[in-house]
């Protein structure tokens, strides 16, 4: 696996999850450093965890093609 699609892939697993968790707790996540949990601030971190996780989402097939294209420039010419 080539460098740029390992960071790819690592890169789009790491943003995926975060989103997850920024979504299924985001209760939580606002406690945690002392905010108020209010309607705005909640709203806030879900559009943010919606926007990572489609990001993430988008990354792990781009990584894919990426590496499809690799193996496919590497492959001898002539079908053998």
């Amino acid at each position: 696996m080539e460098t740029p699609a390992l960071a790819m892939s690592i890169f789009g697993v790491l943003i995926t999850g975060l989103g997850l968790i920024g979504l299924l707790t985001s209760q939580i996540l606002l406690s945690v450093p002392g905010f108020s949990p209010s309607t705005s601030m909640q709203l806030f971190v879900t559009a943010f965890s919606r926007a990572s996780l489609v990001m993430g989402l988008l990354c792990l097939p781009l990584a894919t093609i990426y590496m499809n294209r690799i193996a496919a420039d590497d492959a001898p010419e002539g079908g053998c």
